[in-house]
């Protein structure tokens, strides 16, 4: 096998195998950025509503 050839195969295999990291690396971080939105949203809801602390009971 030709030295040229024998990289470009080399560089393919590393093109293939990155791939479901890549995709999985993706996801992530749109669950992380879903989860902060959700989080993010949840604490203003809690906010007009009063906040937890006016709901507990006095000590």
């Amino acid at each position: 096998m030709p030295d040229v050839q024998l990289a470009r195969t080399f560089v393919i295999g590393l093109m293939e195998s990155t791939r479901p990291g890549s995709l999985g690396g993706l996801l992530l971080m749109v669950t992380c950025l879903l989860s902060a939105v959700g989080v993010l949203r949840a604490g203003r809801a809690q906010a007009e509503r009063g906040g937890a602390l006016r709901d507990a009971p006095p000590r």
